[in-house]
């Protein structure tokens, strides 16, 4: 291997991007996630054996975290990082991250709304 090959991959770590994702160039499930989507780990995250870079996304999300920031994080281009964060949406090891406080699921005011909306829908 020559020099320019091995200056290519510094920040990349020993492993190419695509071989990250299995080849993926897309998420399995299309989410709708751009870099500033905010996604946060469940609560009470479950323990299961987990590849090191799915446990270091879950690290960084205990708070709320854009795709782009998981990314520059982990020195990893933003669509590997929007894959990663589209398989723990699909695992439910992430949410989407609410920028405000939860409404009141009993609350007959927002009950009335989301019906609402969802008959115009």
């Amino acid at each position: 291997m020559d020099d320019g090959a091995a200056r290519s991959d510094e920040g990349l770590g020993a492993v190419r991007p695509y071989a990250l994702v299995q080849g993926r160039v897309e998420p399995d499930q299309n989410y709708g996630l751009d870099r500033s989507s905010l996604v946060q780990t469940v609560r009470n995250r479950p323990t299961v054996a987990l590849a090191h870079h799915y446990n270091q996304v879950l690290d960084l999300c205990e708070e709320p975290c854009s795709v782009a920031e998981i990314a520059g994080r982990l020195r990893r281009p933003v669509n590997v990082a929007t894959i990663w964060v589209s398989d723990l949406l699909a695992e439910r090891l992430l949410l989407p991250a609410t920028t405000g406080p939860l409404p009141d699921p009993d609350n007959p005011i927002f009950l009335r709304q989301v019906l609402d909306a969802l008959i115009r829908y």
